[in-house]
């Protein structure tokens, strides 16, 4: 668990390292004349160099707006954020054939190679609510936070009978997606998707090194003397475990992962 975090933060940095903000007197004329013209009302207007693209954040009407150019000028990517008025009536239809009564809290509509997608969320009851819907107002993606009550029962029953009573859930959520029904919920040191059926998909587990097999130590003390273990994640899908073990030796950090039997699956 501590991994996947280290590794966003990691894909955060790396971003922000390598794109380079530039003054707008610097862009290649052709890439701020494509913008001038496409978007002739833009306010605020900041530019970033990643990747021989050019990202330009700016306002149109208050709202933040934000386009990524090729050094052609041609539009790679554009996200807007909506006003309620502005969601096209098919889409709000959508929505309410899962929520019939809502207030929307954030909107926001993203085209990006030939395909427009919205993104809504609002709260309800204090529980937020998520939407993908396409340009044909077909339903992608919906989420939604889950109090406690809310699990299934036989999910819980599942998780208390394998894994030990938890006394209080951190999140639950029920996503439906490309037609199929999912259940996330999370608890203590442990993560687990379930399908409407009851099926655990994947389970993932942070451990402390107590937990880690004896098999696994053994390969350790073999092939990465001198390593001190930082972080153990257990990940079983579909009833098949891997570790992924976080080690550091001399300040440096590898990620190797392990099957049970301490069998070295790859090294990062």
């Amino acid at each position: 668990m501590k991994r996947i975090i280290v590794l966003v933060i990691f894909l955060f940095l790396v971003t922000h390292c390598f794109a380079q903000t530039i003054r707008q007197e610097n862009i290649p004329a052709v890439v701020l004349n494509s913008f001038q013209v496409k978007f002739p009302n833009a306010e605020d207007v900041s530019w970033k160099l990643e990747d021989g693209n050019y990202q330009v954040k700016y306002k149109v009407n208050s709202k933040p707006n934000e386009v990524t150019l090729d050094y052609k000028g041609g539009v790679l990517k554009h996200q807007q954020d909506l006003y309620a008025n502005e969601i096209p009536k098919p889409v709000l239809q959508t929505i309410e054939s899962k929520e019939p009564i809502f207030d929307i809290g954030d909107a926001k509509k993203t085209v990006e190679n030939g395909q427009t997608l919205y993104e809504i969320v609002f709260r309800i009851n204090g529980k937020r609510r998520f939407f993908w819907i396409n340009e044909k107002a077909q339903l992608v993606k919906y989420r939604k936070e889950l109090y406690d009550a809310e699990v299934p029962a036989p999910i819980m029953s599942f998780i208390n009978s394998k894994y030990g009573p938890f006394e209080r859930l951190n999140r639950a959520k029920y996503v439906e997606e490309n037609g199929k029904v999912y259940y996330i919920v999370a608890g203590r040191a442990h993560v687990f998707l379930f399908d409407d059926k009851v099926n655990l998909l994947q389970h993932n587990q942070d451990l402390q090194e107590s937990k880690i097999p004896v098999a696994i130590k053994q390969t350790i003390q073999e092939s990465y003397k001198g390593y001190e273990i930082t972080d153990a994640d257990m990940v079983e899908k579909r009833g098949v475990a891997t570790y992924t073990l976080r080690m550091r030796k001399s300040g440096k950090d590898i990620y190797v992962t392990f099957t049970p039997e301490g069998q070295i699956l790859h090294t990062q």
